[in-house]
C-alpha cells in the first residue's frame, strides 16, 4: 500500500508551520493528510502577487495528497543590504533582483553591482573614509 503524503513546504524562499491534529510537525519533509500549514515568506523574498494571494497563506493536505488551496508562491525582493562601518549600521532597501546584484568591498568603498547585463541600472558606490573620525553619513541618497 502506498502512504499518500503532501509535498514539504519549507524552502529557501518559504517558511511554513505545520500542524497534525493540533500538534506541531515540521514542513520539511512530506506530510500526511490533514495536516495544515501557514505560510510566509522567508526574509528577502516577498508573496507572488494575484488575487488569491491572502488565501493561499492557510493550507490543508487533502486525502489525496495535495495542498489546497495551492500554496503561496514566494519571489525575490526586495534585497536588503546591511552595511557596517565602525559600528555605524546602514541598512540599504533595493528592488533590484538578488540574483543580479554584485558586492565589492574595498579598503576605501563598497561597490554594488545591481545588474552587470543592463546598464540601465546604476551601480551604487559607497565611498568610507579611513579617518575614525570622519564617518559616512547616513543621510537618505538617491539613485542617480
Amino acid at each position: 500500500m502506498i502512504e499518500i503524503r503532501c509535498k514539504a513546504l519549507t524552502t529557501a524562499s518559504i517558511e511554513a508551520r505545520c500542524t497534525y491534529d493540533d500538534e506541531w510537525i515540521s514542513c520539511e519533509s512530506p506530510v500526511p493528510p490533514r495536516t495544515k500549514a501557514v505560510l510566509e515568506c522567508q526574509n528577502s523574498y516577498r508573496p507572488e502577487t494575484n488575487l488569491l494571494t491572502g488565501q493561499r497563506k492557510n493550507v490543508r493536505c487533502n486525502a489525496n495528497g495535495q495542498w489546497e488551496p495551492e500554496p503561496m508562491r514566494c519571489i525575490p525582493g526586495p534585497l536588503m543590504i546591511n552595511i557596517y562601518v565602525n559600528n555605524t549600521k546602514f541598512t540599504f532597501h533595493t528592488t533590484f533582483d538578488r540574483n543580479a546584484t554584485f558586492i565589492e568591498i574595498l579598503d576605501d568603498r563598497i561597490i554594488i553591482y545591481t545588474n552587470a547585463n543592463n546598464p540601465n541600472y546604476p551601480n551604487i558606490d559607497i565611498r568610507v573614509s579611513k579617518s575614525n573620525s570622519d564617518i559616512v553619513t547616513d543621510e537618505p541618497w538617491a539613485w542617480s
